[in-house]
This record gives C-alpha cells, structure tokens and sequence, in this order.
C-alpha cells in the first residue's frame, strides 16, 4: 500500500470477502496510518457508489474474482488487486511513522434516513480506549481461542480485530453458514473459548428443534451478545446450554466505538431468568442520561444520550448529520444521542425498550413497536420476532408482525394474540400476524424489517 501511494489519513476501501486476507489489509492499513472503510461486496451497486462517492474514495483494495467490473465502474480509483500481492514479498520489517491519536482508525458505514449512508467516523483515541477497557476488564488470555463471527463490515468485528488479537489469542474467522448446527460443530471441533455475536443468531443456538446439547459449547468461557436488544428469554438458556461461560450483554451504537455500556450476568439471572435485560452500567469516563421528546432531561424513561472518550468524531463530510445527533451536553461535554428508548428504574437499572423512530401512530395512538416485538418475545415458543409499520388509509400505520416457531410446541395466531392481549393494551394489538420459517437477516445479522415491509406491499 506505501508503494502504490496510500497516505496517513486517507480512507482505504476494503471490496473483499471475509477471510484472513482482508485482516492483513486492515492492519496493514492501520500501521500506514490511515484508515479502513469496510464495505460488502454483495451490496447494492447504488449503495457502494455512494460510498465511494461521500469519501471521495481514492483508493480501493478488491478481490478482482468478485468485482470484475470495477475498473470500468469506477476508473478514477486506484485499485489494488489482492490476487496480485506476494504477501511473502513483504514479509520485511516495516518501519512506521508516528501516529497521532486524533487520526482516524475505521470508518464504517450505516444506513442513512435520506437514503445515503452515514460514514461514522472513529479515531484511534477511542479505539485505543476501547481496548484499554477491554484489556482491562474482560480477562482474556492469550492462550484463549477465539472466534469472530460478525461481518466487517459490522464494528462488532473490531473487537475481534483490535482486542482479541491484540491479546495473543488466536482468532478463527468464521465465514461458514450461519445456522446453528454448523456453528455449534465448528466451536466443538476447534475448542472455541471466546464467542461475540448478535441475539439473533446466538438465540438459534437454544432452539430444541436443532436438538444441539451443553456438550457444544463445554469449551465456551466467555460470550458476548451484542449488536441489538437482547430478548430476555434467552437468558436462561445460556445457563442451560452454556453452563461454564461468563455471559455478557453488550450495548453500544456504532457512533460510540463498539461498546459504551456493558452488563455481566450472574448466576442468579442465568439461573432464574430475567424480566428485561439490563444495558449495565456505563464504560469508564463515560456518562449517560435520558431525554424526553423535548430534549429535557427525564429520570424514568427517555432517550439515551451517551458522553465519553469513545463518542464518534462525526459522520464523514456531513456536518448537518453529526450535529442532528451531537450535541452539547448539560456539563458542557459532547453527548451523542442514539435514538434508542430506555428505561431506568432502582437508580441507575437501564433497560432497553425501543427505537425512537420506530414510534409510531396509528389510530391516533403513539405506539413503539419494540413494546410489541417485546411482547411477542415472551410468548411461548417464539423464536424471533419483529413489528413492523406499513402506512394505511384510515389509521395511518397499520402493524405487521413477523414470527418464526422455536420449541416444539404448538403456535398460532390465537395463541399469539391471545398471549399479546394478557401484556400489551388493545390499541398496541397487531393487525396481521405473519408466521414465517425464519425471518430474514441483514448483513449485520440483525432481523432486516425492511424487507418485511417491502413483502408486506408487494401483497
């Protein structure tokens, strides 16, 4: 990369696929002082141009087997051929050059309400923080054996990448299926000690129709779930299934380097189950507090609003965005506002119950449709679940929910609404219930709600 003219500070695209290769790049990248921007070969032709197009993107490093194109979509941007480097031809000592804390480390991109993603711009200050915290209070070793599943074009991937090896373990990159049988072979055949993922493939891992035992996971010492809300039934499986392991729910938007908040659970939850999963309590040096729909301060339930070293720089060229969502806070210091809804009770007990924007109305109600998704989930044998909004005539919203079946027992739409009537008020009651095989997930591993929504019309 230094001889083909990549700069300190300069975004380096990575078009590749998920393999140790692209490691190598990052780190690469990393040393020259410039920065990665992961992006997905599989997405959108409309979206990858965007990209580009934010960043001024001057230079790319790709799998020429997947984007055979590229030269001719994209002339203006110097293109490094992976098949064509002899890593051996490298393998000197590289000498770097000093590296200013304030220089960015990654950029990843998320998608944007204008339809044109937002680079979430992260410097090596945070990221160097992070991994402090992480080193500091997560007990990893080097003799652990660890196992990254996210995408990287995921920033759950940058714990792998910037801790764990970091810390001497050694890391298997996972780029096999993501269903349960071939996970749980793979972490028993190579004794996988460490294990990050999302709710929505980790909770397949406890679904009895896969008939997978503790004997999977007896190597697992510690797992991390992350990415999104944890439903609270899982909980007592992970003692059930993962008996030996520290269990961790982890939360943090991307805007605030991987993690900000984090919560270990005990024996006594993992044992009894929980009601409601708890977000923990904030990182070192970081602070958080809720807000009402006015941007006032609210003690019970409100938006979460996080302030802290690992607070984003910004999005990349968009001074609008960033100060929509970085604000002064009240002692004066930036705090970035997620979106998500908490609540808080018995001090400082924070509990996730929803997304700002997915509030919605309908018949003249403010409804949050994570209340539902919330609602669904403790019904019995409901594996996954999502509410969605689809604009209507006469009540302006009308909400579909998604499920798939886990367990063995018996589930219909009257034991669906039947369950939904016992927790949620009448007005929050879904007006369709669709059962589905499983329901789709995005690149990220996250339930994708706007397919579901895109089916829904095209019935």
């Amino acid at each position: 990369m230094r001889s083909r003219g990549v700069l300190p500070g300069e975004p380096v695209a990575l078009l590749l696929n998920k393999d140790i290769r692209t490691l190598g790049c990052m780190l690469a990248i990393w040393k020259l002082g410039a920065l990665y921007v992961p992006i997905d070969p599989a997405a959108p032709a409309q979206k990858m141009k965007s990209i580009f197009d934010v960043c001024n993107m001057r230079r790319v490093v790709l799998d020429s087997g997947l984007n055979t194109d590229f030269g001719k979509n994209y002339p203006e941007i110097n293109a490094i051929d992976i098949n064509a480097v002899s890593f051996e031809e490298y393998s000197a000592v590289f000498s770097c050059e000093p590296i200013h804390q304030q220089q960015l480390a990654y950029m990843i991109f998320t998608s944007g309400s204008t339809g044109v993603p937002k680079g979430v711009a992260i410097s090596r200050e945070s990221l160097s923080f992070f991994i402090s915290w992480c080193r500091n209070s997560l007990d990893i070793s080097g003799e652990m054996v660890a196992l990254n599943m996210a995408d990287f074009s995921f920033d759950q991937s940058v714990m792998d990448i910037a801790f764990l090896i970091g810390s001497g373990v050694t890391l298997h990159v996972y780029s096999g299926h993501k269903d349960p049988i071939s996970i749980a072979g793979y972490i028993q055949r190579n004794a996988i000690n460490v294990l990050s993922t999302v709710p929505t493939i980790f909770g397949l891992l406890f679904d009895e129709q896969f008939e997978l035992s503790a004997e999977s996971f007896a190597s697992l010492r510690k797992v991390f779930i992350g990415g999104a809300a944890c439903p609270a039934p899982y909980v007592q499986a992970f003692h059930r299934m993962m008996p030996t392991a520290d269990v961790y729910n982890m939360y943090g938007p991307t805007e605030v380097t991987v993690y900000c908040m984090f919560h270990r659970f005990s024996r006594e939850e993992l044992s009894h189950g929980v009601s409601a999963v708890e977000l923990g309590k904030p990182l070192p040096g970081h602070e958080v507090w809720l807000v009402d729909d006015d941007g006032n301060e609210t003690s019970s339930r409100g938006e979460l609003v996080v302030s802290g070293p690992q607070v984003m720089v910004g999005y990349w060229g968009s001074t609008e965005q960033t100060s929509m969502v970085l604000r002064e806070s009240r002692a004066g210091r930036r705090g970035y506002h997620t979106g998500d809804i908490v609540q808080r009770s018995d001090g400082n007990r924070y509990t996730f119950t929803g997304r700002k924007n997915e509030t919605i109305k309908s018949a003249g109600y403010r409804i949050d449709l994570g209340e539902i998704e919330a609602a669904l989930m403790s019904c019995p044998n409901v594996m996954h679940a999502a509410a969605v909004a689809v604009p209507h005539t006469l009540m302006e919203n009308a909400i579909h929910v998604f499920i798939s079946q886990g367990g063995r027992g018996i589930l219909d739409e009257n034991a669906v609404r039947d369950h939904c009537s016992t927790v949620i008020p009448n007005y929050m009651q879904p007006h369709q219930v669709h059962f589905l095989p499983k329901l789709p997930l995005n690149a990220s591993g996250k339930i994708d709600k706007k397919r579901l929504v895109n089916e829904v019309e095209a019935l």
